[in-house]
Formats: structure tokens, sequence, C-alpha cells
């Protein structure tokens, strides 16, 4: 019975790209497992262990980093870029507040939306 073993799950990255001025920007991306897994030595030979002993262990990939902002369109024609935020529960409290704050117009809109980190933001 080994000690060490690499368990390998085949799959495949989707990344979501959006045009930002004259270059595609990658916003979002996320790991796809397939049912298959491999599970093998050092040498790269197969080994056979009980599963009842494996801790599971989540997939993680690193995100991109992000920045939070929201619009306002008052009277259904005037845009207001708010923002950056660092993070999606602030920019959804800052939004909030701004609507208690400002009143709601009938054409008033709100459209919260995330960018990746340092990117252009121009309405």
């Amino acid at each position: 019975m080994s000690e060490k073993y690499n368990k390998i799950t085949p799959g495949f990255v989707t990344q979501i790209f959006e045009k930002q001025h004259e270059k595609f920007v990658c916003v979002d991306q996320g790991f796809t497992a397939s049912d298959q897994v491999d599970r093998e030595n050092e040498q790269g030979e197969p080994v056979d262990i009980d599963m009842q002993t494996e801790e599971y262990q989540p997939f993680n990939m690193v995100q991109l980093d992000r920045d939070y902002y929201f619009l306002y369109v008052f009277g259904g024609v005037e845009a207001e870029k708010i923002g950056p935020f660092s993070t999606e529960q602030e920019r959804n409290n800052a939004l909030e507040n701004h609507r208690e704050n400002k009143g709601r117009e009938e054409y008033d809109s709100y459209f919260a939306f995330n960018v990746a980190k340092g990117s252009t933001v121009e309405f």
C-alpha cells in the first residue's frame, strides 16, 4: 500500500471573455471535472485505494480579482456609475443605501455589475 499517490481528474476549463475597448478580457472562469478519476504512484503506476480512506478535496480554482460597481439611471435618461467597491457585499450595501437616500422615481433603475479588477468602465 502506497503512502502517497497522485489523483488525476480530467476535465475542462471554461473562460468567459468580454470585449473591453479593443481587447477581450477574461471576466470569469470555472473548471468542470469529468467522472473519470485515476490514481497513480510516483512512478506513474496505477494504485488501488479504499475510497473510504480518502478525504474529499474540492477543486478550488483561483478566480480573477474583481471590481464591483452599480449603475444608477435616473429618470430613464441620466446615468451615474458608482464604484468601484472591493466586494460584492460592499457594493450591494452601497446600492441599497443609495436607493434609500435617493428615493425612487418612476423611471429610475439600478444595475449591478462586476468587471476584471482595474478594467476601465465607461458609459
